[in-house]
């Protein structure tokens, strides 16, 4: 296995020491931005100029004439060109549970992949001209008429961020501090307890659309009650939301894992995000009614 065991150190690269103890991680591959532009290019030509087939008959000697083999050159004048662009970056997160002192509410992200598609179509005006000669200091060309042609091309690039090349391995030390050097732009730190004090000691989550949802198990007081919703792009506090479910239910609690779903229809509405959390050690137990490893 030499060569083969890469690691990321999530502490040293976030100079956060309790960023550790994760239960369970995800991925969500629906972050995407679209952006579209159009350009436009007009193209001049020096000493270049379009006459007609009798123009050019009168100001042309003959033995240029003769020497003159019809062809169609076309020369770009006008051009507009459309391009639309879809950016889809992958993330990978992972849920914060027990950091060898607390229970954490330090959620990690990971930038694992960029992928850019660039679609570009472009109209391009061109005149069409037979023959052209050289008249003293100027060259003069048959005009044949103007034509539009459409081209395009399409561009797809994939940038794999936990590639093998972009790990640091455990032995080679400059490595490593090539990698420490751009890992920030890779991975982020959040403390979900900063917006809510029971977000902390989660299992496990899923991502629907654009969010990532932590499932909360235990909180370092009560089974874990409280759900943290965030944004997958901007991975800050001013984009967590808190969904405390005992204010429906105070046996919801203490779950192990979940998953995300998407309705398609036909026979209801499509589109619409649901979340199914998985029960483990909530307020009450099977036996007896109360639940011992996790006592209120």
């Amino acid at each position: 296995y030499v060569g083969q065991v890469k690691s990321h150190d999530l502490a040293a690269y976030a100079a956060d020491d309790r960023l550790r103890g994760f239960f369970h991680g995800f991925v969500q591959k629906h972050a995407r931005r679209n952006s579209t532009e159009s350009k436009v290019t007009t193209y001049r030509y020096h000493r270049r100029t379009f006459v007609s087939k009798q123009e050019l008959e009168i100001n042309a000697n003959k033995s240029q004439l003769t020497g003159c083999v019809p062809f169609h050159r076309y020369d770009p004048v006008h051009r507009v060109a459309n391009t639309s662009r879809h950016t889809a970056e992958a993330y990978g997160f992972l849920a914060p549970f027990f950091d060898g002192a607390t229970y954490s509410g330090k959620a990690v992200r990971m930038r694992l992949a960029t992928t850019t598609e660039e679609v570009v179509v472009a109209r391009t005006t061109y005149n069409v001209s037979d023959c052209c000669v050289v008249n003293k200091t100027k060259e003069l060309c048959a005009f044949n008429g103007t034509v539009q042609k459409t081209s395009g091309q399409v561009a797809l690039e994939t940038v794999d961020d936990y590639s093998h090349k972009n790990l640091q391995n455990v032995s080679d030390a400059e490595q490593a501090a090539a990698d420490a050097a751009n890992a920030a732009a890779r991975t982020r730190a959040l403390d979900l307890a900063e917006t809510h004090p029971r977000l902390r000691g989660f299992v496990g989550g899923f991502a629907v659309g654009d969010h990532a949802y932590f499932v909360p198990h235990f909180d370092g007081r009560n089974p874990g009650h409280v759900i943290a919703r965030v944004d997958a792009v901007d991975f800050d506090s001013a984009n967590v939301d808190a969904l405390d479910l005992w204010r429906w239910d105070s046996s919801l609690a203490g779950f192990f894992g979940g998953f995300g779903y998407v309705s398609t229809g036909p026979g209801h509405e499509a589109g619409v995000p649901y979340g199914f959390l998985v029960p483990h050690a909530g307020i009450r137990g099977p036996v007896g009614g109360d639940n011992s490893q996790h006592p209120a």
